[in-house]
């Protein structure tokens, strides 16, 4: 099965950007959004954008995406979000489906079993970071975006559920130790 990557955008009746995000089946996650999402009952358009070559470009288009427009809604990557719209802290890095961290948490690609038991990378999540005690090279990516965007290393830590120092290594072993 081909993942159908969708970033996608609610906006109000007037036009309002009001949540950006991101799926691999998003009419479920709209369906989702349904059925537990603030904005949800104020939402008048949702818009689609598809062609995208892979959940880490995905992830990256959403990631600047939220940064740029700023929507309402949206509590990752967004620093200034209200307090009442941020997520359930996770109390570690294997606690599937929570966010890694508050008040900054990020939206990590994910690594889920397949039908053939097989490993596959699916986007919206914040579970798997960690593969045989290190970090997995999506979260290893997912934090190099985030230094690029701006955030400080200990922000990007505490995000991932690691300390400063891993956070470091593994960064600097992505780029041949240098």
């Amino acid at each position: 099965m081909t993942a159908d990557l969708v970033l996608y955008r609610f906006f109000d009746a007037d036009g309002g950007l009001l949540y950006i995000g991101q799926s691999v089946q998003a009419w479920a996650r709209f369906d989702a959004h349904r059925k537990g999402a603030e904005f949800y009952s104020v939402a008048a358009t949702i818009t689609l954008e598809r062609g995208f070559a892979s959940p880490l470009e995905l992830s990256r288009a959403e990631l600047l995406a939220i940064r740029s427009e700023r929507p309402r809604f949206n509590v990752a990557h967004t620093p200034n979000a209200p307090v009442s719209h941020r997520r359930e802290v996770c109390q570690g890095p294997h606690h599937c489906g929570k966010s890694m961290g508050d008040p900054h948490h990020v939206v990590v690609v994910c690594r889920e079993r397949d039908e053939s038991e097989g490993l596959q990378a699916v986007p919206g999540g914040v579970h798997g970071c960690w593969e045989h005690g290190v970090l997995t090279e999506d979260a290893v990516w997912q934090a190099r975006v985030l230094r690029e965007a701006g955030e400080p290393v200990e922000r990007i830590a505490v995000t991932l559920g690691v300390g400063r120092a891993t956070l470091y290594r593994a960064l600097r072993d992505d780029d041949g130790g240098a």
